[in-house]
This record gives C-alpha cells, structure tokens and sequence, in this order.
C-alpha cells in the first residue's frame, strides 16, 4: 500500500490484484459468473499481502510508535473518513442500497451500531456494510505493525527466518480460526492469517526466487492453485471464513499469488496498471458506491448483470469495472487538489 517500491513490476501487480477485487465486487450479481467470482476470492487477497511482504523494509532507526503514527496517517485517516462519509448514501437511500450493500438483510441498521462498528475496525458479518472493502485497511495496519513488531527483535534477513514466522502465524491463526472465531478489533483474526502471505512474500525476497524466470514454474503454480481452489468454496477474507477446507484455502491462495508474483517480475511494468497499483488506497475506499450505483440505479445495467447471458455479463461487468476505475481517478484527483491529508499527501498544485 506505501508509495515507495523496489521494484516496479509489484506496483503493476498490486494495480492488477486491486482491478480483480472491483471485478469481483461487480460480478458478485451475476447469476452465470458464480465460479469465477469464487475463483478470485481464492487468492485476491492473499496476493495484496504477498506483494506487501515482498516489499517490506523495516527501518532500524524508526521505532515502534512512529511507525505507527506514520502508518495511521496513510492508512487510518481514509479508512475513519470514508466509513463516515458512505453512512450518507447508507442511510439515505436505506431500503434499496442496503440490499445490495448489506451482507445480512437482518443488519442492525441503528446509526449508533454503525458507528461503534466503525471504531471497532471490522467488517466481520456486516459490521460495514455501508463500504464493506474498507476492512481491508484495518487488517493492513495490524498485519504492517504486528510485523514491525516482530522485526524489531528479529533479522529478517536470515535464510529460513521468514518463513519459520509465515507458519508460526498461521497455525496461531488457524487456532483462532477454528476454536476462538469471533469478530476482534481492526480485524486482528485475519490478519493473523494473512502475516503467513506476508512473511511467505518476504521469504520470496530473502531467497531471490523473482529471478527464476522459468515459465513453467509460475504457470504450473498457477494452474496448481486454480486446481485446488475446486475443493474449496467461496472464500470471506473479511469474515475469516476460508470455505470448507482451511488447507485447501491456504495451497490455493499460496500457490496462485506466488506464481502470479514470479510471473509479474518477469514482465515489463504497466503504466496504468502501476498507477493504481501506486495509488491502491483511493481505489480501494471509492470504488464500491460507483457499482452500487450502476447495480442500484441503472436498471438496464442491473438486469444485463443479474440475467444476462454469460458474454453479456461479461462485457458488462468489464464496462463498469472500467467507468469505475474514471470515476475513482477523478474524485482521487479533486480529493488530493482540495484534502490531501485525507490519503496522507501534501497539497497538489492546481496547475498542470
């Protein structure tokens, strides 16, 4: 999620992960796209994490708590912000949003739960359901300070370090997962989890396995992960649910976002996709009321997206997805020229 990367291919990466979650968010509806809505939900997040732990430096002169504030800035700021400001269409088209926003039809709808959910940092079972991606940035910021947290005692560096750490975090939380599931602050269950994709992507730096370029290697992972994710089911990052085989989730998420990242680093960097991949916060906090609207309020578009023959939906979900990603760039851009400590930046001149 940080502006500074090391290598260029992972911010054509993350853009093209963040294009795959707005995919998926728009082909949720539709009825012929069940399948590959529950294939991405495999390894889409997983990748964000993979990708973030690749990339992961911790600098020894910084401590703790500054890390932290400075973090907070970038992350925390537009996560408080926009959760605030998506209660407005929330509550002021309530009937007919909420339905197609909220994951429970049953959702406490009081404006004091929404906002105590809010502080709560977490998105399990609807808690916000009036932006529900935002959950990402709270597990980020526990995964990012829990990880500094361990560097600060451990060196990284070291050959098996990283991934004595992945598995150490994953058995903590498949523990948690299995016997003690309920919904913790800033989304601590997931990101428990999810510090295994991480410290996986930093053994991935530690090793040097970007300079395999051998094409078999990343396909086959791919393929492998592809053919795995059949003996599981949808998967719920944000309700730590990981479908019906935990194993299954954890192989196919691994091997698709490795492969994917092996893949990637043999590419040359995509200029549009680098931008969002460079810029994923914005994207990630705006692109959900731009389909609720096309999926709402545009009648036409909702029936081709829940009815419509597979090529329909298809080219229809790509349509939005493209308009989406327009209209996130431009409110972006307004944002940054008018409140730039929103996503932690300083003021943008008007002129060119």
């Amino acid at each position: 999620m940080s502006k500074v990367t090391t290598a260029p291919w992972a911010d054509t990466l993350r853009g093209f992960a963040m294009v795959l979650i707005i995919f998926g968010h728009t082909i949720g509806y539709c009825s012929s796209l069940r399948e590959l809505t529950v294939y991405l939900s495999s390894f889409y997040v997983p990748l964000f994490f993979v990708v973030s732990g690749y990339l992961f430096i911790n600098n020894p002169k910084e401590d703790l708590i500054t890390f932290m504030k400075r973090k907070a800035q970038r992350i925390l700021v537009p996560y408080y912000v926009f959760a605030l400001l998506s209660l407005i269409p929330f509550y002021l088209f309530s009937g007919e949003i909420q339905g197609i926003l909220a994951s429970q039809r049953d959702i406490d709808n009081s404006l004091f739960h929404a906002l105590f959910n809010i502080l709560y940092a977490s998105g399990h079972s609807g808690g916000l359901a009036q932006n529900s991606p935002l959950w990402f940035l709270p597990c980020y910021y526990t995964v990012i300070v829990l990880a500094k947290t361990v560097t600060e005692k451990i060196r990284l560096e070291r050959k098996y370090t990283n991934i004595v750490l992945a598995f150490g975090f994953l058995l903590i939380g498949y523990i948690v997962y299995r016997f003690f599931n309920y919904a913790y602050p800033y989304c601590l269950e997931t990101a428990l989890i999810m510090l295994f994709f991480f410290f996986l992507g930093r053994q991935i730096r530690v090793s040097h396995l970007t300079l395999l370029k051998s094409r078999s290697i990343y396909i086959g992972l791919i393929l492998l992960g592809f053919i795995v994710h059949f003996y599981n089911g949808k998967i719920s990052c944000m309700n730590n649910s990981y479908g019906a085989y935990f194993h299954a989730f954890v192989v196919a998420a691994a091997f698709t976002s490795v492969g994917l990242l092996l893949w990637f680093s043999a590419l040359k960097p995509n200029k549009t996709l680098s931008y969002v991949g460079v810029h994923t916060i914005p994207f990630l906090v705006l692109h959900k009321m731009p389909i609720v609207f096309f999926q709402a309020k545009m009648p036409y578009i909702s029936d081709w997206l829940r009815h419509g023959t597979t090529s329909v939906q298809l080219i229809t979900a790509t349509g939005i997805v493209a308009a989406t990603l327009l209209i996130c760039w431009i409110v972006y851009q307004l944002t940054v020229r008018i409140v730039p400590w929103i996503f932690g930046e300083q003021q943008k001149r008007l002129t060119p």
